[in-house]
């Protein structure tokens, strides 16, 4: 079997879906007898998992601050520079260690650079691509007035190199037509830990040991609090049902954006016209989703732009509903209105209210309904099944 290098953007516990992916997955292959490492940013956490995980490689490298947007271009180019350095370095360390390398996202300056590196070292490379309009094809291939100087460029030259591309599904394979050779790309579904994202045997024992009221319907959110994901659209919504019904609590698990205070000050606005008996923000990323998730009897995604959310295919195995907008990455790959979950109208508030309200009064007799999507996720996303599917992928390079 093949040694592989699994490299995310970050190690844990400071991650988000496809840090989680990689994570999840060097754990697995590793208890099954294969040689995995995980490399990713350090974190001030390091020390402490390297203990509980000692397939993880931390490294670390400085980035100039800019305050000029006329000068961000160029800060951006060293920053990779330095970035693609440092990577050099730690890949070189590692070479005798690994046969592939595995790229998790494409367009982390480390992550891109890692792809080049693991070339120029004679190895092959696997990269995915996570987030339409961040690493697909398309936007990586999009040429600018004077790209030659950008790094946009130097990202493309790097991501080019690889011997294999992954989507991360069937409907997501259409980014790469026309950029990439059909015989160098397919999919393969993000997948869940089923041993951790279960139904509850006791929901309201399970409410109580996370502290959270019992005697509420559930509604949760989880993810960064950022424009992208609609969050917005979930408060207002919030709102105006939790003036008729009473029986309504709404957790929201994940940081606020720190790179648009505009945004988050509006959110604040938000929040602060909510009941605080009514709403909980756990204002940080969590390594315990698969503890709350299951509390939950709804789980709302309002997202303008995703890739393959993990939060999604998490929420049906765990036995909670989802109801999530209908952009083409969920409405085409994860969620058929009616049969495993329920879908809205991207960015329509005023149908996600509508869709949410008739939930909510019927899920009493959606215990079968979620039963059943909660078995069909288990048999199409264990994390077994897609581990094989990547192991296949390695073997034909």
């Amino acid at each position: 079997m093949k040694r592989i290098l699994i490299v995310t953007e970050v190690l844990p516990p400071k991650y988000g879906g496809a840090d989680i992916a990689g994570f999840r997955y060097a754990q697995n292959l590793n208890s099954r007898g294969s040689q995995v490492m995980l490399l990713g940013s350090w974190n001030d956490d390091f020390k402490k998992q390297k203990k509980d995980f000692p397939f993880l490689v931390a490294i670390k490298y400085p980035k100039l601050p800019f305050s000029n947007w006329r000068v961000k271009r160029y800060v951006d180019i060293i920053n990779f520079g330095i970035a693609y350095l440092f990577t050099f370095f730690k890949i070189w360390g590692l070479r005798n260690s690994f046969d592939v390398l595995h790229s998790m996202n494409s367009y982390s300056y480390h992550n891109l650079a890692a792809i080049s590196i693991a070339k120029f070292f004679g190895k092959k490379v696997v990269t995915e691509s996570c987030l339409l309009g961040a690493d697909d094809p398309k936007t990586i291939f999009k040429k600018k007035q004077k790209d030659w100087l950008s790094v946009n460029s130097r990202k493309r030259d790097c991501y080019k190199k690889a011997d294999f591309f992954i989507a991360k599904s069937a409907q997501n394979l259409s980014w790469f037509e026309g950029f990439i050779p059909k015989e160098k790309y397919g999919f393969v579904n993000t997948f869940v830990d089923t041993s951790k994202f279960l139904p509850p045997q006791n929901k309201e024992s399970k409410r109580l040991a996370m502290d959270l009221p019992r005697d509420k319907k559930l509604l949760i959110f989880i993810g960064e609090l950022n424009r992208r994901k609609g969050v917005n659209l979930l408060l207002e919504t919030f709102t105006n049902l939790s003036k008729s019904r009473k029986d309504l609590f709404l957790l929201l698990i994940g940081p606020s954006a720190k790179n648009d205070q505009e945004f988050t000050s509006e959110l604040q606005s938000q929040m602060q016209q909510l009941n605080s008996n009514h709403y909980l923000h756990i204002n940080k990323v969590i390594s315990n989703v698969h503890d709350y998730l299951p509390c939950a009897d709804i789980l709302i995604l309002p997202s303008f732009r995703e890739g393959f959310p993990n939060v999604v295919i998490e929420a049906m195995s765990s036995g909670v509903i989802v109801l999530a907008s209908d952009i083409p990455e969920i409405k085409n790959a994860q969620i058929q209105h009616g049969k495993n979950g329920f879908l809205f109208k991207t960015g329509d508030q005023q149908d996600l209210e509508h869709q949410l309200a008739s939930i909510i009064e019927n899920l009493d007799s959606l215990d079968e309904f979620k039963t059943t999507v909660s078995k069909e996720a288990h048999n199409k996303y264990s994390i077994e099944v897609i581990a094989d599917k990547y192991q296949q992928i390695y073997k034909s390079l």
